[in-house]
């Protein structure tokens, strides 16, 4: 997604900014008191907000009041996808270099066994959801966009509609 917004001009940046992950920088900018953004305000669209160690983990996305607190006119797009493959997904990130080191993190930082943090993924999941859906139902600025089922054109379209100059419909192939 980051690319699409990217090829459409749209000044993107995913998982770090400014030589800042966001994630932890989101983090800092709360506990000081600052806009969520603040040093990194910069972008447009923002993805992959997370910092996940041994030691800690920080799920940028589930700041989404702040963000909208912080940043009222901004758009937010659920990007989702069916639930089993996310999971499947999130279990072999980050990919065939070194599969399964994700999960392994989340294992040591709570404690728990595989079977148990994807337990845990899937209720974050449905809560997460429920949350998001309640916090913006009826907002305008919220869109749903399904990875797996919708056309892009339909995000597109979305977009176009609050005013953003999109042309290209299509998602860049990534390799």
């Amino acid at each position: 997604m980051c690319a699409y917004f990217r090829k459409n001009g749209i000044n993107s940046v995913h998982y770090s900014c400014n030589g800042h992950c966001i994630a932890i920088k989101m983090m800092s900018n709360l506990s000081s008191r600052l806009p969520i953004l603040d040093g990194i305000d910069n972008h447009q669209f923002y993805s992959d907000m997370e910092y996940v160690t041994e030691d800690e983990i920080i799920e940028g996305y589930t700041f989404f009041k702040e963000l909208d607190i912080h940043y009222p006119n901004s758009i937010f797009i659920l990007n989702l996808r069916n639930k089993n493959n996310w999971l499947k997904s999130r279990s072999n990130h980050p990919g065939p270099k070194n599969p399964g080191n994700y999960i392994r993190k989340w294992q040591a930082y709570y404690g728990m066994t595989k079977h148990e943090v994807i337990d845990r993924w899937s209720s974050d999941w449905d809560r997460h959801l429920a949350e998001v859906r309640s916090y913006f139902k009826g907002n305008d600025r919220f869109f749903e966009f399904d990875i797996e089922r919708d056309d892009v054109s339909k995000l597109s379209n979305f977009l176009i509609g609050h005013g953003l100059d999109i042309k290209h419909h299509t998602f860049p192939k990534i390799s």
